[in-house]
């Protein structure tokens, strides 16, 4: 999928969204007005998850815009190991003893030097690949504290 399309998307999704949580904002002036306990009750919880929604949707667009904006700071570094040829299953898939096999080399890729956001990064990927998402997002997370800060690899 090009940049343009994967910006389309997601800015259609957060339109997709908004439109949702907007209705929900319709609904819940509309519970209020009711004047009933109940409709104010409805009303509230309806305010509560709309928020809930819209940080939960601001946050992954975030998240993917860190994505992105690692990727193509590593690729204008021409550093290109975030591209790993790796066997692939007739579906597409990486193999998992080779999905395995990258993460235990970016492991020791960190180990090595936990002070680089790019081995950070790497690692994340590897942990997507593997189908590890919560420690995909904290790998990542990790390597946009690292770039922000300026950290060097020792």
């Amino acid at each position: 999928m090009s940049v343009v399309n994967k910006k389309m998307v997601a800015i259609g999704g957060a339109v997709v969204v908004g439109v949702g949580v907007l209705t929900l904002g319709f609904t819940a002036a509309a519970m209020f007005s009711s004047g009933a306990v109940a409709g104010i009750a409805m009303g509230l919880a309806l305010i509560v998850f709309g928020c809930v929604i819209g940080v939960l949707t601001a946050s992954q667009i975030r998240f993917g815009y860190t994505a992105d904006r690692l990727l193509a700071k590593m690729v204008s570094q021409q550093d290109y190991r975030a591209y790993p040829e790796l066997a692939c299953l007739p579906s597409g898939r990486v193999q998992p003893a080779a999905a395995k096999e990258y993460l235990a080399r970016c492991r020791s890729g960190v180990a090595g030097r936990p002070k680089d956001w790019r081995e950070w990064f790497l690692l994340a990927g590897s942990y997507e690949i593997a189908r590890d998402h919560r420690q995909a997002a904290l790998a990542l997370t990790r390597a946009s504290a690292l770039e922000r800060t300026g950290s060097r690899p020792v």
